[in-house]
């Protein structure tokens, strides 16, 4: 199930890179802290998932901070990490004069959470209200992927013809808008309803975005039942103080008979299970232990100095809509949340599995 933005011919690689393709409802769900959440969102058929998680913890720390809902697209944190490896990838072989390859080159979708935050601090973020392209289609995402390649190829090597040594990154738009996105994200300039502004600025003066602001821990087989205990403990004081925390969850190749909660249906999207090779990002927003409850607690202190025991459990929010698969028991999911057993993750770890969390600092 992973899909990375992948040119066959790019120099560059993303580690832990990861995408998930599996529709919006709104969302009423309480938590044990005030926890802002925002709208459940539905990505479509295409692998952004690390895209709408990020966008998901931007938008819960704007409201947060102000009390207001914001909707920001997602999608074009997409079109920018394609259009950095298309030009990266294409200026490569202009300055090697290497051939190119007899195949189309290899374009798929995914990242991570830290990459999404990257590419905000370098493209700016946008408003859903001024750019939107969804695909909602396998045949969709197939037809974008194969104008994309074959575009690719054809403005690469008349620019090699000419002796070019760089793609014009006006090409990279062509590249990318002739059938896929069909037009580029407004990142120069956009009226926000007060004005004029880039998305670099409205990001940062509108959204208050501050990649600083964040902090990425990747937890593996390695790190220890301390460093593990530590940074369960640390989900819950973040989700005390009225924060929420992206997880990255890398899937198991195989179903080891000691590791019961990684059997069978788990974390499906329109059907298909995720792979070692592929992984999934969501938000945490909440959490319970073996005899709690979600949602308000006439104590959550209390909650939050808990130690970690069997039965606890995260919730998770989705980005596939209501109709969000199964969970890792193989229950139906129907809100867009998921109750995963922090277990779960300890599974996945001595399956060989790793997963990362996303902090913010508040």
């Amino acid at each position: 199930m992973k899909t990375v933005f992948v040119l066959a011919i790019a120099a560059t690689s993303v580690v832990f890179s990861i995408g998930c393709r599996p529709a919006i409802q709104s969302d009423s769900q309480p938590q044990t802290f005030e926890t802002p959440n925002t709208e459940i969102k539905n990505q479509g058929r295409i692998g952004f998932c690390w895209a709408y998680a990020a966008i998901a913890m931007i938008e819960s720390d704007y409201k947060r901070r102000t009390g207001k809902d914001i909707d920001l697209s997602e999608e074009s944190l997409g079109f920018f990490l394609l259009a950095e490896y298309i030009k990266q990838g294409g200026d490569q072989f202009l300055r090697t004069a290497l051939s190119l390859p007899t195949t189309q080159p290899k374009i798929e979708e995914g990242s991570s959470i830290p990459e999404a935050f990257s590419l905000i601090a370098r493209w700016g973020l946008i408003p859903e209200s001024q750019w939107s392209v969804k695909f909602d289609t396998d045949s969709e995402v197939n037809q974008a992927k194969d104008s994309i390649a074959g575009e690719w190829r054809q403005k690469v090597e008349a620019l090699r013809i000419n002796g070019s040594n760089a793609v014009p990154f006006d090409d990279v738009v062509s590249i990318l808008t002739k059938k896929a996105f069909r037009t580029p994200p407004p990142f120069q300039s956009f009226d926000n309803g007060s004005g004029a502004m880039s998305a670099i600025r409205y990001a940062r003066e509108v959204i208050g975005f501050n990649p600083n602001n964040y902090e990425f821990v990747t937890i593996d087989g390695a790190a220890g039942s301390s460093a593990f205990s530590s940074n369960i403990q640390r989900i819950k004081e973040v989700l005390s103080r009225g924060g929420v925390v992206g997880i990255e969850l890398s899937m198991p190749a195989s179903d080891p008979s000691s590791a019961s909660r990684i059997q069978g249906k788990r974390f499906i999207g329109m059907g298909m299970p995720f792979k070692i090779d592929g992984a999934h990002a969501m938000v945490i927003t909440d959490f319970k232990n073996s005899n709690g409850n979600f949602g308000k607690s006439l104590n959550p202190m209390e909650e939050v100095a808990k130690p970690l025991e069997p039965g606890m459990q995260f919730q998770l929010k989705n980005s596939w809509g209501s109709q969000s698969g199964f969970n890792e028991f193989g229950a139906q999911v129907q809100t867009g949340y998921y109750e995963m057993d922090v277990m779960y993750l300890l599974d996945i770890l001595q399956s060989g599995g790793i997963f990362r969390l996303t902090f913010p600092r508040i």
